[in-house]
């Protein structure tokens, strides 16, 4: 398998930013699904790939699944494939969230994956409780893999009855568009708290800097003074010395001439 750099995020298989950058490349396969898991942060608990898959989707997904932040829901471009994925929020017990991740073809769209993710996420939740999967090991809950398998072929016929997220056959296309603008909608609200969390960072750091300003500015306040104050003081002190050395050599003096009329110098 060629391996390549990751491409950014999307919100929208139809989306007009959709990137367009070198990708890991999946050869040709049958299924337009092709892979399904789940992972506790990198931990992968279960997964199922399709056997015609002539490619290694599981490295595929082991390289995404590091990327993935808790609580999101996204779609990643791979050639002429689409990786989805949607994560369940921190917990303590589980501070990595868990995710479920799909890979299939273009052609297959976003609806169906995503319909397919939800209705693993009930099941699996339904099956296992949070300190189960957070106990879990690698691996550790292989015997979902059969439900897995069961699920993608679900999705491979349309996915029917997901009336959440509009199977075939559903005529409320207005609810189905309503669920792509919140997935936009998602995906920008997550933007604009990152550029947010970016300008509250700069803020913080022009308020440190202000501080430094003006600790700086109180430094050299106190050094000035306080050079002046022992400028002073210095000079106090050689004024009293040389007062003292005057002093003394007037007695010195005084006492040789004779105090206080200097009788014996005046001979």
């Amino acid at each position: 398998m060629h391996c390549g750099t990751l491409l950014e995020a999307i919100p929208d298989k139809d989306a007009a930013f959709i990137a367009k950058r070198p990708s890991i490349v999946l050869f040709a396969m049958a299924s337009s699904i092709f892979y399904c898991g789940i992972a506790r942060g990198t931990v992968i608990l279960s997964e199922h790939s399709s056997p015609s898959t002539s490619s290694d989707p599981s490295s595929v997904a082991a390289q995404v699944f590091p990327k993935i932040t808790p609580g999101s829901k996204l779609t990643y471009v791979h050639g002429s494939n689409l990786i989805h994925y949607i994560s369940s929020p921190a917990t303590p017990t589980l501070p990595s969230g868990v995710t479920y991740l799909c890979i299939a073809t273009e052609d297959v769209g976003r609806r169906v994956p995503f319909a397919l993710l939800a209705d693993i996420k009930a099941r699996f939740t339904a099956e296992f409780g949070e300190e189960e999967v957070g106990a879990a090991e690698v691996y550790g809950m292989a015997s979902f893999n059969s439900t897995l398998r069961e699920r993608i072929l679900w999705a491979e016929d349309g996915a029917p009855g997901a009336g959440n997220v509009g199977g075939p056959g559903n005529s409320d296309r207005a609810k189905q568009v309503k669920a792509e603008i919140d997935q936009v909608k998602d995906v920008m609200v997550q933007n604009i708290e990152r550029v947010l969390e970016r300008g509250e960072r700069i803020d913080l750091l022009v308020n440190k800097t202000d501080q430094l300003n003006n600790q700086a500015f109180q430094f050299r306040k106190r050094s000035t003074a306080l050079r002046r104050r022992m400028w002073w003081k210095s000079t106090r002190m050689l004024g009293l010395l040389i007062g003292t050395i005057v002093f003394l050599m007037y007695l010195a003096v005084g006492a040789a001439c004779g105090l206080p009329g200097w009788q014996q110098c005046r001979r």
